[in-house]
């Protein structure tokens, strides 16, 4: 009745043994194109995948050591973030609101209060059969599509998996507050507004793949290798970008495309037909690229923030000869949903 979700969200945090996990609340910002801030109402309801959760709670361990690693400065590592939040792995068996868009939601990160965040933590939630889904339908796809024969194998579904389980950990790292030159203390989107959708997207990324290298290299997941993880990484972004410039997902993930291009990290021309991954570039130039976000955060520069935005949203030849040679397959999902004894109904 009073359109406030505050007590309802952290009531919500604080549920862990539950086997359905059930949202209703106001909480994604992408609909808000004037400023940002007001939030859309959606509901998820989904059943715990027990056999995917257990090696959540070894990443859980390492959250503080991953903030303390991010390349920013000491001040702003002061903070310990993350620590008491959950990590659950779902089957989606019903959603509504702004969950039942067009792009359909693989994984969700809330409350997006840094004030709640700060106090009580956040819940990540993994969507397993969704991401299934999508990476069957969808990803495999496109990796047939633009990459050689020998490079198929390479893009896999634990790989696909774990980036977006990384991804969604990194919204809880970072910076979270800056102040004003009065002193006040103020979340980074209130400076960023309309853009921040887009730099936090961008950030959840990039951190999310250097987090990943950094488990993998130090042998804390088996499951998928530094290869798999780099060319499934870029497959998504191919995948991501096709949702448009007006979604904040497609066009951090062109921002990030045309970066990597830019430093001959993705290499590929109309001639040679499938991709080339600089492999001894990509750590570096993805750590400068996490910085110079994060640098955008810290700041929280609007004009800055805009620049960088509008300076890498183009889309050159080679990108568009890819997207070209995929543009037949589906762009994402659309589940049905039934009731048990339903029949579904073709159209």
């Amino acid at each position: 009745m009073s359109n406030d979700f505050d007590e309802a969200d952290i009531r919500w945090l604080q549920l862990e043994d539950n086997d359905i996990e059930s949202l209703i609340t106001a909480a994604e910002f992408y609909e808000d194109r004037f400023l940002g801030y007001k939030t859309s109402f959606t509901s998820f309801v989904a059943v715990k995948n027990r056999d995917e959760f257990k090696k959540i709670n070894l990443i859980k361990k390492l959250l503080d050591t991953f903030q303390q690693k991010l390349p920013i400065p000491p001040h702003y590592k002061k903070t310990k973030r993350g620590s008491i939040s959950q990590i659950q792995v779902v089957n989606l068996v019903y959603c509504g609101g702004d969950a039942r868009g067009p792009i359909q939601t693989a994984a969700f990160n809330l409350p997006n209060s840094q004030k709640i965040r700060q106090e009580f933590g956040s819940k990540k939630v993994l969507i397993y059969n969704i991401m299934e889904a999508k990476f069957n339908s969808i990803m495999a796809n496109i990796a047939k599509k633009v990459l050689s024969e020998n490079d198929l194998t390479k893009v896999t579904f634990h790989s696909y998996f774990n980036f977006i389980l990384m991804h969604e950990i990194s919204h809880e790292l970072g910076i979270g507050f800056i102040k004003d030159d009065s002193g006040k203390l103020y979340e980074v989107s209130y400076f960023l507004k309309d853009l921040y959708n887009v730099i936090e997207e961008m950030k959840a990324d990039v951190m999310g793949i250097s987090l990943l290298s950094y488990l993998i290299k130090e042998c804390y997941l088996t499951d998928c290798n530094y290869v798999e993880i780099v060319t499934t990484y870029l497959v998504s972004l191919l995948r991501s970008m096709r949702f448009g410039k007006e979604n904040a997902h497609g066009l951090a993930s062109l921002i990030q495309w045309n970066f990597l291009s830019k430093m001959e990290v993705v290499i590929g021309d109309k001639n040679s037909l499938n991709l080339v991954i600089d492999l001894q570039k990509f750590d570096s130039v993805t750590e400068s690229l996490l910085t110079l976000i994060l640098t955008l955060q810290g700041e929280g520069d609007y004009d800055k923030s805009s620049d960088f935005v509008k300076s890498h949203s183009f889309m050159d030849d080679n990108l568009k000869f890819y997207l070209q040679k995929i543009e037949d397959l589906p762009v994402d999902i659309y589940p049905y949903f039934t009731v048990a004894g339903e029949k579904k109904i073709e159209t």
